[in-house]
């Protein structure tokens, strides 16, 4: 436990890096209270979004300070919109009140804690990468920020490194880059900014999207954050599958961008500049999205369509209307869905990798209970949720029940269509991965489970003012039943998902399907033995790409995939063979070193071709063992000289 009490200082400069830089933009928007967190998060990810893509361009390295020129800007910005004198009350009563601000602050507090724990429990030790495909670009990307000095967007070129430029969200790279001198590593400011943004900003969006939603369930705000415990493929689910850093970053927004909207198209009235600083947030959140993760923007937008279209009935249902705005109000909101469906088929990136892998049978049942990609069913959700549903039904949320259908409707076409150009068409945004599309069934879920437990919670002194104190009491004692059953499975839940993080995804030992020990002590007697300036090769499917992350020693692989040119394919395939040609493209790529970690490989039928001469390196001609510890061994490559 030392080692995670030493990362803490690492973990609450993640939670302000991820809420501090959009306080003063959410507070001049209106918001107030624990309300203020998912504004200003939002608000944050905008702010060091903007910062990351505008700083190259005015010639200042990746650091905090365009962050915090960029927040100072922004924040000015929104003062001259809203006017110092001219702030109005009515947008902080939207998100504020119905509960002691105490109860509030201890109810996030206490999930704040929990999500730490469950999460501290689930990696093992804050030193532990995570062991999945993806891990390794994200982790020698923060690095390759670090090296370059530009977290841009337009300056991934970390798989490319024959181009100038590559568009890639970067936003998650962004801020581990900033985390790295507390944390002291890649790794350790990786995992601090995962508990960061789990604990603190999950919470306070679905917080926010239910304050929004329901406004007349007051108390359920209070709940919210508590719900957000009930379902765990989202976020933890993302840790197991990938690793989906970036899009857990944008999802985290999703409840945010839907609340926004919201309070944007309300049909009653507000003064002008109200309007617009809540429509500047909303862009400026859109935009931090964005640069996280598309999808999660693209996500967020087509899930608002319920929203649209309970506007457009709304308006049209008012008398007092004018036939003129209901006509600019219904033209605006069509177009504005036309748009997104023109995005959305301008950037599907299906690509056939993940299939459909169940009945429609099956698929709805998960769908409905709230138990995707083979997790047991969120039963307790699922139950609280129906009440919810009921509340939202008999009030003017229900848009948000619609919410939840369309995230199970992209689901059954995720894991059941079978028709390849249509389900690509619907789901390709999140390149047909079942996995990614099922994390929207908690957004909309989460906020009718909070209501729903808020009307429970209302219900039982009614209950016990039963005439007959018998039956009162026999109908609380089978309430009590159910929460503690229901609750038993919650439990399994995240006790399933946690157990995947400890024992494959975060594993540290020999057995690890990445980086085992000795190959992250390797890394450290590579460091003190190559010459500055060398270039190492090694197959990335056993995480020796990994070194860069590790060292900030170049490699010729910092990823599974990426076009790295033909002379390092060639070496990919052929070095062991020691051939002419072989030696002419490490002359011309300039590698010096091999590191050798074994046959333990993450996807090795997949990519194993690919990599092939980068394995058994013990039978070429051409290198010679420089050290080793156990299995791991370091050649210099000596027989092309």
């Amino acid at each position: 436990m030392s080692e995670w009490f030493s990362l803490i200082p690492a973990v609450l400069y993640a939670i302000v890096l991820l809420v501090v830089p959009g306080l003063g933009i959410a507070w001049l928007a209106g918001f107030r209270g624990y309300g203020l967190v998912g504004g200003a998060a939002g608000a944050a990810f905008g702010v060091v979004a903007v910062a990351s893509l505008v700083a190259p361009f005015v010639g200042l390295q990746w650091s905090i300070l365009p962050v915090l020129i960029v927040a100072v800007a922004l924040t000015a910005l929104m003062a001259g919109v809203v006017g110092i004198r001219r702030r109005t009350r009515e947008p902080h009563v939207v998100l504020r009140g119905g509960v002691k601000p105490v109860q509030a602050w201890l109810a996030a507090g206490a999930t704040a804690v929990a999500w730490a724990g469950i999460l501290v429990v689930g990696m093992g030790a804050p030193s532990n990468p995570a062991q999945h495909f993806d891990a390794i670009f994200h982790l020698n990307a923060v690095q390759f920020v670090l090296d370059t000095g530009s977290a841009s967007p337009l300056d991934m070129t970390m798989t490319t490194p024959g181009r100038d430029h590559a568009l890639y969200p970067t936003l998650w790279h962004s801020f581990v880059s900033l985390i790295v001198p507390v944390a002291g590593g890649v790794v350790p400011a990786t995992n601090a900014l995962t508990i960061g943004a789990i604990a603190v900003v999950w919470p306070a969006a679905i917080g926010m999207l239910t304050r929004v939603a329901f406004p007349m369930a007051r108390a359920a705000w209070v709940l919210a954050p508590v719900a957000t415990l009930g379902f765990a493929l989202f976020p933890l689910g993302f840790l197991n599958w990938g690793v989906l850093y970036p899009n857990l970053l944008g999802n985290l927004l999703i409840p945010v961008l839907l609340a926004l909207a919201a309070l944007v198209l309300r049909p009653w009235g507000r003064k002008r500049v109200t309007m617009t600083s809540l429509v500047l947030l909303a862009m400026l959140t859109a935009f931090g999205a964005a640069l996280a993760h598309p999808s999660s923007l693209l996500a967020a937008l087509a899930l608002s369509a319920p929203l649209c279209i309970a506007v457009i009935a709304r308006v049209w249902k008012r008398r007092t209307a004018q036939l003129s705005t209901k006509i600019l109000v219904t033209a605006g909101l069509i177009g504005a869905l036309g748009l997104l469906g023109v995005a959305w088929l301008r950037f599907g990136v299906s690509g056939g990798e993940w299939e459909p892998y169940q009945s429609f049978a099956q698929s709805l049942g998960e769908a409905v209970f709230l138990g995707p990609v083979g997790r047991p069913p969120a039963l307790f959700v699922f139950a609280l949720a129906l009440v919810g549903a009921r509340v939202a039904w008999r009030t003017r949320a229900s848009w948000i029940i619609g919410v939840q259908i369309m995230a199970a409707g992209f689901f059954l076409v995720a894991s059941w269509l079978r028709e390849q150009s249509l389900r690509a068409l619907v789901v390709g945004i999140w390149y047909d991965d079942v996995t990614r599309v099922a994390a929207l069934l908690v957004i909309a879920a989460l906020p009718l489970a909070a209501v729903g437990a808020w009307e429970v919670i209302r219900i039982v002194p009614v209950l016990w003012r039963d005439r007959s104190r018998i039956v009162a009491f026999w109908r609380i004692a089978a309430a009590v039943l159910a929460v503690i059953v229901l609750g038993g499975f919650q439990a399994q839940l995240l006790r399933t998902e946690v157990s995947y993080m400890r024992g494959v995804s975060f594993a540290f030992s020999d057995e690890s399907q990445g980086l085992s020990p000795d190959e992250a002590a390797m890394f450290a007697e590579v460091a003190r033995l190559i010459p500055e300036g060398s270039l190492v090769a090694g197959n990335p499917l056993t995480g020796a790409g990994l070194l860069y992350a590790y060292e900030g020693i170049h490699v010729l692989f910092p990823h599974i995939k990426g076009d790295f040119g033909a002379d390092a394919a060639l070496i990919g395939r052929e070095l062991r063979s020691g051939s002419p040609q072989v030696c002419d493209a490490v002359e011309r790529e300039g590698v010096t070193h091999v590191l050798d970690f074994g046959n333990v490989m993450i996807f090795p039928t997949l990519y194993d071709p690919v990599y092939a001469g980068l394995n058994r390196l013990s039978r070429s001609a051409i290198l010679t063992p420089v050290t080793s510890i156990g299995d791991v061994v370091l050649y210099e490559i000596t027989g092309c000289r």
